[in-house]
């Protein structure tokens, strides 16, 4: 998953650092920040789990929703991950 709440507010993987407790915006359970050279940052959840939050979401999907993410705002459109 691309984004959780953290203090109160929604926050994206690519601008979180790690150290900070991540929540969950589905069910609010602990998730972690995953930041690597092979994948994009995300979050995960800690197993056990059985959130549906952004199960089955592929690498290409997770690259396909921060395209227009980045871009929207440059044409002056809000838009939430």
């Amino acid at each position: 998953m691309l984004t959780a709440n953290c203090n109160g507010r929604r926050i994206d993987a690519a601008s979180s650092q790690k150290g900070l407790l991540f929540l969950c915006p589905k069910f609010g359970r602990e998730v972690t920040l995953k930041e690597g050279q092979i994948k994009i940052p995300h979050f995960a959840h800690k197993p056990p789990t059985d959130c549906t939050w952004a199960s089955g979401e592929t690498q290409a999907h997770m690259e396909a929703k921060i395209c227009p993410a980045r871009w929207l705002p440059c044409a002056w459109i809000w838009c939430r991950l």
